[in-house]
């Protein structure tokens, strides 16, 4: 097992999609790629789960039923540095209400496979994750 295969299967990521299939769909994906993957149906459950568990990244729908992908974020970063990666098929309805929440990117569906395998590796990679720090940390100090 080469380096690069037994550092994805470390690497767990929190999958929140209420559709069944696609749920299933890019979870399937996500462990041919070895990575670890936790399931939720909503922002609810992935919240709950979050809280609870450490993960590398977390990918949720934006549209869900009892709590969104923006409700979800919002209450993540007041906890965690995760990265997190919000699908959505309505792009131009979302994409400027999002510019204030760090660590979260948005992705229109549909999607290729490659795009999604090319945005974990770079969420997850510990670079990315000390240089979002440091930009958190600055944002915070300019806004006292």
């Amino acid at each position: 097992m080469s380096k690069n295969s037994w550092e994805k299967e470390k690497k767990m990521i929190l999958l929140v999609e209420d559709n069944e299939e696609y749920r299933e769909l890019l979870a399937d994906y996500l462990r041919d790629q070895g990575y670890g993957v936790v399931t939720a149906i909503d922002g609810m459950e992935a919240s709950q789960k979050a809280r609870r568990q450490n993960f590398s990244a977390i990918i949720s729908d934006l549209m869900m039923p009892r709590k969104d992908g923006i409700r979800l974020s919002q209450e993540i970063i007041k906890f965690s540095e995760t990265p997190i990666l919000l699908m959505t098929g309505e792009m131009d309805k979302y994409k400027y209400g999002l510019d204030t929440l760090p660590n979260v990117t948005l992705i229109q569906k549909p999607f290729k496979r490659e795009l999604l395998k090319i945005l974990i590796e770079k969420m997850t990679s510990v670079d990315v994750k000390k240089a979002s720090k440091k930009v958190t940390k600055k944002m915070t100090k300019k806004a006292s």
